[in-house]
């Protein structure tokens, strides 16, 4: 069956891309390439093991705030393509990048800028391989990571099974916030960090490659994030939103800023955990190795994708970060 998006486009070719955003983007490609999947980062067969391969890109205009150190990008680019490798039970093994930079930064920038990527690699024991240099109007930098899982372990979206729990690492929220801090000039340090310091679950994605079904990193959002699990796995859920992590610190700002602490939580994303589904056997086990949180369990696909609040089960609304049509 066709996705929405692609009917859509179907249906009126003189749309722009803000109509159809990142996932209808996404769409038109996959008409165009039958080898593509939906997952974190690509596979590629190489004997018992998978080539994993991630990347993913940062802009100076939508990525990085003015807050945002030369040595604090390189080490976001570094981890944001890394938690993609994550997500797939795979150990990193090298980086590359490619930097649009504008030519009237100052020397200094660079030097910051590498100084953040060589640190950020040595952290997790990979390789900088290069990449390529060109002159753009703003900061434009563009990473890839590669790494390789066993091919009975590799984490798909689609692993997802009935009575499983879901899971997430650490706690949701902090990375909205902070950039809802920056913008507002709140100067609270807890959140701001997580917003221009993402750390990717490396050493979390593999131990859960031996533990879980399903994984996906929550960069998007929460909800998306759950969406695409449930939908590729071809199953439903129910999240029991008073066991979502957060701190709670985020209702009073979100009260304070006039906006709904629930979009923070499930919709705004850049928090860069894992979400996990795993079968209830193995959740005592997995307590020896890591830190989680069970927020909720797959059902039939017939169920649907749902929230207990309020001492009710609702519809959850599925939406999640779309760089063509989000703002903080």
């Amino acid at each position: 069956m066709r996705s929405f998006f692609q009917r859509l486009i179907k249906s009126n070719k003189n749309m722009n891309l803000s109509e159809i955003g990142e996932r209808g983007i996404i769409d038109i490609f996959f008409k165009h390439f039958n080898n593509l999947r939906y997952e974190d980062a690509s596979l590629i067969e190489v004997g018992n093991e998978y080539l994993v391969i991630s990347t993913d890109m940062i802009n100076e205009r939508l990525h990085i705030p003015k807050e945002m150190t030369a040595y604090q990008v390189g080490k976001y680019i570094v981890n944001v393509n890394l938690s993609d490798i994550a997500s797939m039970g795979a150990r990193p093994i090298a980086f590359l990048a490619s930097f649009g930079l504008r030519r009237d930064l100052d020397i200094r920038f660079v030097q910051e800028l590498a100084r953040g990527i060589k640190e950020a690699c040595d952290e997790y024991g990979i390789y900088f391989l290069g990449g390529d240099t060109k002159e753009t109007l703003e900061i434009n930098i563009s990473g890839i990571a590669i790494g390789f899982v066993e091919k009975d372990k590799v984490l798909l979206r689609s692993g997802a099974r009935v009575d499983d729990y879901i899971c997430v690492t650490g706690r949701l929220g902090d990375a909205a916030m902070g950039y809802y801090c920056l913008i507002n000039n709140i100067k609270i340090d807890k959140f701001i960090k997580k917003a221009l310091e993402p750390k990717a679950r490396v050493k979390e994605g593999l131990i859960l490659k031996e533990f879980a079904n399903a994984c996906i990193d929550i960069s998007d959002g929460l909800a998306f994030s759950l969406s695409e699990i449930a939908r590729r796995s071809n199953v439903g859920f129910i999240i029991y939103e008073d066991k979502i992590p957060f701190d709670k610190e985020i209702v009073k700002l979100s009260n304070q800023l006039g906006i709904d602490y629930r979009d923070v939580i499930y919709y705004k994303g850049g928090d860069y955990e894992l979400l996990f589904t795993i079968g209830k056997d193995k959740i005592e086990e997995l307590k020896n190795h890591m830190e989680f949180t069970i927020i909720g369990e797959i059902k039939e696909k017939e169920f649907g994708m749902k929230v207990f609040r309020n001492n009710k089960i609702e519809d959850l609304e599925i939406k999640g970060w779309d760089s063509f049509k989000s703002s903080l």
